[in-house]
């Protein structure tokens, strides 16, 4: 069990933090590019609790792997 926990953990696009995709709330754009919560709001994401979904996207602007998201 041990790996497949370790299995869903993604380093933050931003900051480097882990996030744990299965059980935290954080925006991730592809299994490779994720931002944790923190991250993402700071950056002008906005979540909706009602719709369970980012209505704001943050802007991905200056980070390494942003060029390589918008190329796909």
């Amino acid at each position: 069990m041990h790996r497949e926990a370790e299995a869903e953990l993604a380093n933050c696009a931003d900051c480097g933090s882990a996030v744990d995709v299965a059980r935290e709330r954080g925006y991730g754009a592809t299994a490779e590019f994720v931002l944790c919560w923190q991250c993402a709001t700071n950056r002008g994401a906005q979540y909706d609790e009602n719709e369970d979904r980012w209505t704001v996207l943050p802007e991905m602007s200056g980070l390494p792997a942003s060029e390589e998201f918008r190329e796909r």
